[in-house]
């Protein structure tokens, strides 16, 4: 059963990734480019919610789309603050890949 299951994930994964290829070949424009990306590890990683945030030289973290089953999550362009105890703020801290992979779970 693993095994069909492992296959089913995999088909999944390359299924979004020729959807977003195919996206970026038509030259679809980055910010509707970054909004298909994030609803598409929604599915994959079978998580409610994504957002996709850019960090910036002055300290800040700008969202740059996102995806929610629910409402949306917040507007593109705002930036926050990385300082303090938030999401954003861990990730320049860090070396490697997303420390939130404890979430993954999470959601639907």
């Amino acid at each position: 059963m693993r095994d069909v299951t492992d296959r089913q994930g995999a088909n999944a994964e390359l299924n979004a990734l020729h959807r977003v290829a195919t996206l970026v070949a038509e030259g679809v424009q980055p910010q509707a480019l970054l909004a298909v990306v994030a609803e598409e590890v929604s599915r994959v990683v079978d998580v409610s919610a994504v957002s996709i945030v850019r960090y910036e030289l002055d300290g800040t973290a700008t969202e740059c789309a996102n995806f929610n089953l629910g409402e949306r999550l917040f507007p593109v362009g705002v930036r926050w603050s990385i300082d303090g105890t938030n999401i954003p703020s861990t990730r320049p801290r860090q070396r490697r890949g997303c420390p939130h992979r404890r979430l993954r779970g999470a959601g639907r």
